[in-house]
C-alpha cells in the first residue's frame, strides 16, 4: 500500500521502495544569478554555454546563454520550449537547412535556415518549436541572450 503526503509544495510517496518525489521549482532571479558563470563559459567555448537543471523521463530542463548566432538545427524527436530571461535575438523557423548534416540520430545541423519565418525573441516571452521544424537563433554583434529551455520528447 502507498501513502502520499503533501508538505510545503513537496509530494512524499511512501511505498515499498521509500521513493521520495519532489516538485522542481526554478525562479527567474535564481537563474539570472547563474548567467555570469555561463557567460564566461560561452566566451571560452563556441559562443554558447548550458547548465543542465533536470533530466526527466520525456523532457529535460536547462539554462542556456549565447553570445553569438547559432547554427541551423532540427530535432526530429524533441520540441524546444524557450522562456527568454535576458537579451534579444532573431529566431528563424521553418524553411530549409542549408548544408544539412545529421550529427546524431534525429539531430540535424547546418549553416543556415533559408526561407523561414523570422520572429524577435524578447525577455519574458515564451516560444515553442515543435519537433521536426528547422530553426536558427541569430544575434546581432555584441548581443547575448539567456533562456530557460525545456526539451520535450514528442516522437520516438
Amino acid at each position: 500500500m502507498e501513502a502520499v503526503a503533501v508538505s510545503h509544495g513537496e509530494i512524499f510517496v511512501n511505498d515499498s521502495t521509500d521513493t521520495i518525489k519532489t516538485a522542481d521549482h526554478w525562479q527567474p532571479e535564481q537563474l539570472i544569478k547563474q548567467l555570469p558563470q555561463l557567460s564566461q563559459r560561452a566566451v571560452e567555448a563556441n559562443g554558447v554555454a548550458s547548465e543542465a537543471l533536470g533530466q526527466f523521463a520525456r523532457h529535460a530542463a536547462s539554462l542556456t546563454l549565447r553570445n553569438q548566432s547559432g547554427v541551423a538545427e532540427l530535432h526530429s524527436d524533441f520540441a524546444d520550449l524557450f522562456y527568454i530571461l535576458e537579451g534579444r535575438a532573431t529566431l528563424i523557423t521553418g524553411g530549409e537547412i542549408i548544408s544539412a548534416e545529421t550529427i546524431a540520430p534525429g539531430e540535424v545541423r547546418g549553416e543556415s535556415v533559408q526561407g523561414g519565418k523570422t520572429q524577435q525573441l524578447c525577455p519574458g516571452e515564451i516560444f515553442h518549436i515543435p519537433a521536426g521544424l528547422p530553426h536558427q537563433m541569430m544575434l546581432a554583434d555584441g548581443e547575448t541572450i539567456a533562456y530557460f529551455v525545456i526539451k520535450i520528447q514528442e516522437n520516438g
